[in-house]
């Protein structure tokens, strides 16, 4: 989880339009150290090859119910951000169909503590097994942990991103070690090959495997192009208003915040009265910001980008859309932490990445209040809001002038409340050329 986005892939899609295969380079998702469990879902299963479930949130994150093997009702955390699946020590129950590949693996995360530093990893043995969600079932490589300490939330994690998948690198002749999405289409299990999201801010969501559900959604998907799985361009929003064409955005289910580079962010804080502190931490500098819990900014993304739209429109086959949408943060998550007093940690942090400059990584505060459809069959992302999901919309406008709010005083966080940054702040982890960049 965390960001998981190949920087090789994404300079070279930047450099070169034209390029129509990107190589595939190693990279290492963020894990927070934290476990809690969410009680088991309910299905609600639909037509031959497609299922839709229902999905909770806990400590930032999101978690569906899988079965895997021999053990049902498994708590699987559901991350865009990479690709493979592992559980808990202890937690895998070989089935009949269950085959032991004998063969070793080493997944390196990043992790979170109080002041969102810190490394770690996961081993174990790498088997192939059935996994099932919602009916749908394929055979799986799966990693089952070694060791007693459960470094992952919940029973394990479940990643839906192809680019970020760490089992085909180390064994580049397993099969079936793809995300499961991708190994649903490949077995020709789902009708589409595609899945939904559909993240409300009540605490509860969906998970659509094999089609586009139309009835969670009003009005038309905003459809962008993808650059891989799930990066794209889009546009920033701040008050119903393009400041930024064309910014680089990582979508992350697995990410709990949205960060953005620090000259950027720093700007937003400006203009809209949000007071910044820059801290020198050991793995580089982070900005976190400081508001009135009363008084959230509205900042946003529109998407497609202007320039993505501008292409579609003169392209009659495209399924892009021809007119981006703003889609902003919902108000009710702008709150990362509440530190009392009427003073709130910023959902939005700044921080830059190596070698890919002007990166945005949008997490799941983004997420909810909308359905967000990832078609891996057209390479493309689809965005509308949830029916009464609570997320603003409107057209894309022109660039104006932001408006100023009142500024807070920061202050250290004590006895408040906080979502995923209680636990560890904001912290990912990056890999090019095959060397690991730890970033906070």
């Amino acid at each position: 989880m965390g960001i998981l986005i190949s920087l090789l892939l994404i300079s070279l899609a930047i450099e070169s339009a034209t390029s129509s295969q990107l190589p595939t380079t190693q990279s290492f998702p963020r894990i927070p150290l934290t476990q809690k469990k969410t009680p088991s879902l309910a299905h609600l299963g639909r037509r031959s090859g497609t299922t839709t479930q229902t999905i909770t949130i806990d400590s930032g994150f999101w978690f569906g119910n899988f079965s895997i093997g021999g053990a049902p009702n498994l708590n699987l955390l559901i991350d865009t951000g990479s690709g493979d699946i592992i559980l808990n020590p202890g937690l895998y129950v070989p089935s009949k169909a269950s085959k032991n590949l004998s063969l070793p693996f080493e997944n390196s995360y990043g992790t979170t503590s109080s002041n969102g530093t810190g490394t770690g990893g996961v081993t174990g043995t790498l088997y192939s097994d059935v996994v099932t969600y919602g009916g749908l079932s394929a055979t799986h490589v799966i990693g089952s942990a070694s060791g007693t300490a459960a470094l992952i939330p919940s029973d394990g994690i479940i990643g839906f991103s192809k680019q970020e998948a760490q089992f085909p690198i180390q064994y580049p002749n397993l099969t079936n070690t793809a995300p499961f999405i991708d190994t649903l289409c490949d077995q020709n299990v789902v009708s589409e090959c595609r899945f939904g999201l559909a993240l409300t801010g009540s605490g509860s969501g969906t998970l659509i495997l094999g089609e586009l559900d139309s009835s969670l959604y009003t009005g038309d998907l905003s459809v962008a192009p993808i650059i891989q799985q799930w990066a794209l361009t889009g546009d920033l929003a701040l008050e119903g208003k393009v400041i930024a064409k064309d910014i680089l955005i990582e979508l992350d289910s697995g990410t709990a915040t949205v960060i953005g580079p620090i000259d950027a962010v720093t700007s937003l804080f400006n203009a809209t009265g949000i007071q910044g502190v820059l801290q020198s931490t050991p793995d580089g500098p982070l900005l976190t910001g400081y508001f009135p819990c009363d008084k959230p900014p509205t900042v946003g993304f529109g998407f497609p980008s202007a320039s993505d739209a501008a292409a579609a429109a003169n392209n009659s086959t495209s399924s892009v859309s021809k007119k981006g949408s703003i889609f902003n943060i919902p108000t009710n998550q702008w709150a990362a932490a509440n530190n009392g007093n009427n003073n709130c940690t910023a959902v939005l942090s700044g921080a830059n990445v190596p070698n890919i400059t002007g990166l945005w990584v949008v997490g799941q505060a983004f997420f909810q209040g909308l359905y967000i459809d990832h078609n891996l069959a057209n390479g493309t992302v689809g965005f509308a809001p949830l029916k009464n999901g609570g997320n603003a919309t409107s057209t894309s406008g022109s660039t104006g002038s932001p408006t100023s709010t009142t500024s807070a005083k920061p202050t250290q966080p004590t006895s408040g409340t906080s979502k995923s940054m209680s636990s560890g702040g904001l912290f990912w982890s990056f890999a090019i050329l095959g060397a690991l960049v730890v970033w906070v």
